[in-house]
């Protein structure tokens, strides 16, 4: 599953909630996260019972969602 924008023939956002896709990550802890794409820039305070917690990567225009209950991504979301 993916969705996609385009504007004037360009890619501007782009979204993959697919678990197989995902899966390629090869990611299976919040450590794993942010090795792979780095210390996120958090919006908001969750604690550690927080079933799923957004990290966002400003720099990247990336928003990554982590399922803390299934221990895996479920969300890649790319664009302004």
């Amino acid at each position: 599953r993916g969705v996609f924008r385009v504007e004037n023939g360009r890619v501007m956002n782009i979204s993959v909630t697919d678990p197989q896709i995902l899966s390629k990550l090869d990611i299976k802890t919040e450590d794993d996260l942010t090795q792979k794409f780095g210390k996120g820039d958090k919006t908001e305070q969750f604690g550690p019972d927080d079933p799923a917690v957004p990290f966002f990567f400003k720099d990247r225009w990336l928003h990554v969602i982590w399922d803390r209950k299934q221990s895996k991504v479920t969300a890649v979301n790319i664009g302004p």
